[in-house]
């Protein structure tokens, strides 16, 4: 029996103006330093200046893309992804399915992390509209239910996307009174106890990587249930739930709509002068293991030692658990590879002054880096030449040490696949090929479903928008 074909969504791309104001539309490219829009509502194409721009978010094919065996991070703090054809004295080779093969002095290079490959991504939003997601109230009662008149979808007419764009449609009852979360700027507000928001159509994989952005006044209490199969209740059900504020976090085991605490209560590494900061949670279903990381940093990491994983769902559930207001917006869920981000924020992992490389079991060696040929790494060490198996290695570090630059006109930032990020010129977009710049590797051809978003005008202050957590 064949299960129905879910139906194909229509995902606005978004094109957003340093004055604030934002577009929804499609990106078709760039002519003769204009941006070239197309918008359901305007007839013809639109040409927009590009040193009016702010940034770019597209939702490009993944039909092209293919994984890769190695994670590179530039010295300015860029990242790419490739296979990993050779290091040599002078120079990277790496071979990509989007800029084809790519050569990179070596002295451009920080780190590569072998074996870290593209994550799909389950889900990234809310961007345009509150996808489906629903809103409930476990204190008064109120059921789960969708966001109603502030769903945008495929069908929409072209004058109901002109005044979503003016961000004009109204709201639900629910959602003006407090009781419930509300959609507001591409992210979630809630300002009462109680309220519930989740979804339970995420298909989440054995390994998972799920990441927010958080900000709360004064104080706040947040619960995140994890591979839930009722989204009803954080209390019942099956799921881990994990239960956060300011101070402290603890993780749960909800089995048969039965709580126990998994280890003890550990900071959270969020208190005051705090008011905002970025989540990531990796779970590993076979190892029953779930990480908690802010702001880049490892928090905890929690094993459960029952002898089944709890969550038993595709649902993930949050819920306000005080009155402070508090906010979710830039929620991404994806596939994990199983290495945990590097933390440390551009600072050596060995001496600064030897090549460093990590092996997977924590292991760690020391010394020149001579070269990296046919998935094997020559190091040259104190005692002798040792040949390393690169499947073995978790991330080798050169001593190229980290630039920080500063934004420049017409330099552009792109945010990419697998959470690359390249920092170019652009000479030209058109006929499915984006000719780029990179100090590192001169000029090439790249695929543009590559790109996620593109960030322009970084010389320019920005406009503050999307911080308000208590709303319009």
């Amino acid at each position: 029996k064949n299960a129905a074909a879910k139906p194909k969504v229509l995902r606005l791309e978004k094109l957003k103006l340093l004055n604030g104001d934002d577009i929804s539309g499609k990106f078709l490219g760039i002519k003769d330093g204009n941006i070239l829009w197309q918008h359901p509502s305007f007839s013809g194409l639109i040409q927009v200046k590009s040193a009016d721009i702010s940034e770019i978010s597209l939702f490009p094919s993944d039909a092209k893309s293919r994984r890769h065996n190695c994670t590179v991070e530039l010295v300015n703090g860029d990242t790419l992804q490739g296979d990993l054809i050779e290091l040599s004295e002078t120079e990277l080779v790496l071979d990509t399915w989007y800029g084809g093969r790519l050569k990179l002095p070596r002295n451009s290079v920080r780190a590569l992390r072998p074996g870290q490959t593209a994550d799909r991504i389950i889900y990234e939003g809310p961007d345009g509209n509150p996808d489906n997601w629903q809103t409930g109230n476990r204190n008064t009662g109120v059921q789960m239910r969708g966001f109603g008149l502030n769903q945008l979808n495929a069908k929409v007419v072209p004058a109901r996307l002109a005044i979503n764009i003016l961000g004009k449609i109204p709201m639900q009852k629910a959602q003006r009174n407090g009781q419930n979360w509300r959609y507001v700027d591409n992210g979630f507000n809630c300002s009462s106890s109680g309220p519930l928001l989740g979804r339970r159509d995420l298909e989440f994989p054995d390994r998972c990587q799920i990441e927010f952005d958080i900000q709360w006044s004064n104080y706040f209490g947040l619960g995140i249930n994890l591979y839930a199969d009722n989204i009803k209740n954080e209390y019942t059900g099956n799921s881990y739930s994990l239960r956060m504020d300011h101070s402290n976090v603890y993780l749960y085991r909800i089995s048969n709509n039965s709580s126990s605490r998994i280890g003890v209560n550990v900071q959270s590494r969020m208190q005051q002068p705090k008011t905002r900061a970025h989540v990531a949670i990796f779970i590993d279903k076979a190892q029953k293991t779930i990480t908690l990381l802010v702001d880049d940093q490892l928090v905890h990491k929690w094993k459960d030692t029952n002898a089944k994983f709890a969550g038993k769902g595709n649902g993930l559930l949050f819920t306000s658990r005080n009155s402070y207001p508090m906010r979710l917006s830039n929620i991404r869920i994806a596939e994990w590879d199983g290495n945990l981000p590097q933390a440390g924020g551009g600072k050596n992992l060995g001496n600064g002054k030897d090549d460093y490389g990590k092996f997977k079991n924590d292991d760690s060696i020391s010394g020149q880096a001579k070269n990296i040929r046919e998935g094997k790494l020559t190091l040259a060490t104190s005692f002798a030449e040792v040949p390393v198996e690169m499947s073995n290695i978790s991330v080798l570090e050169l001593t190229n040490p980290v630039v920080k630059s500063t934004p420049k006109a017409g330099e552009i930032q792109a945010r990419m696949r697998a959470r690359g990020q390249l920092t170019f010129h652009m000479q030209s977009w058109v006929n499915g090929k984006v000719r780029v710049v990179s100090p590192y590797f001169g000029t090439a051809d790249f695929d543009p479903s590559v790109f996620q978003r593109l960030e322009f005008n970084r010389h320019v202050p920005r406009r503050s928008v999307g911080n308000n957590i208590f709303g319009p």
